[in-house]
């Protein structure tokens, strides 16, 4: 699709399986992953967009209204759209590409020092802010995720647009545990528990002292 060379592409999507296919995709091609929030509402969406200059967005079915809105708005830039639901459609194409002798994908070349994500602050204290992280960012924290945890099988369960997420959800699951499972959502965490009992996770502080506090309240 022309997609190459530090075109930046958006990813607004709930957890799922999709996510991290799109995720490597974007940053293996020499591409800027820009993930965004799935729970913000639409105008802020739209004006993380604008403010970033993607060049395309991926997303799933559940924002096919945004979209709509996204492509009647003059002010946003010109971008390719990808429904993650195509997923299957996409990888047939991607493949009839290769068949045909086109390499240049896969032959991208990616520096440590080269710009791989542009994740925004939630924005709690002002408008939120785009960091930039480099290949070499991302790298060391996969480095010290499979430091700290001890294999076996993990467990992912904040939304993927945020980066620490990614230790579990798309790191370790892939180079030190043995599989890792991705919740849709932070609200199945307990039951998630009880049926996948994980020998990893990743968590905010917050989440930890629930858990904690429910396990003193019970005993």
């Amino acid at each position: 699709k022309g997609l190459m060379n530090g075109k930046k592409i958006a990813i607004v999507s709930e957890n799922n399986a999709d996510w991290a296919f799109a995720y490597y995709a974007i940053i293996v091609g020499g591409n800027v992953c820009v993930p965004m929030d799935a729970k913000l509402n639409y105008e802020d969406i739209e004006d993380q967009i604008i403010r970033c200059d993607c060049d395309a967005l991926v997303y799933t079915a559940k924002f096919n209204k945004a979209v709509e809105e996204f492509k009647a708005n003059p002010e946003m830039p010109n971008m390719q759209y990808f429904c993650i639901d195509d997923y299957n459609d996409f990888l047939k194409e991607g493949q009839a590409a290769l068949d045909a002798g086109n390499k240049d994908f896969i032959n991208a070349e990616v520096k440590p020092d080269d710009l791989a994500c542009i994740a925004y602050t939630s924005g709690t204290t002002a408008k939120s802010k785009g960091v930039m992280l480099s290949h070499y960012n991302i790298a060391s924290n996969c480095t010290a995720s499979c430091r700290a945890l001890n294999g076996r099988h993990a467990i992912g369960f904040l939304p993927l647009n945020h980066t620490y997420a990614w230790v579990s959800g798309l790191f370790s699951s892939y180079i030190l545990t043995e599989w890792g499972y991705m919740c849709e959502s932070i609200k199945t965490i307990q039951s998630d528990l009880k049926k996948i009992q994980p020998y990893n996770f990743s968590g905010v502080p917050l989440v930890v002292e629930t858990i904690y506090d429910r396990i003193w309240k019970t005993a």
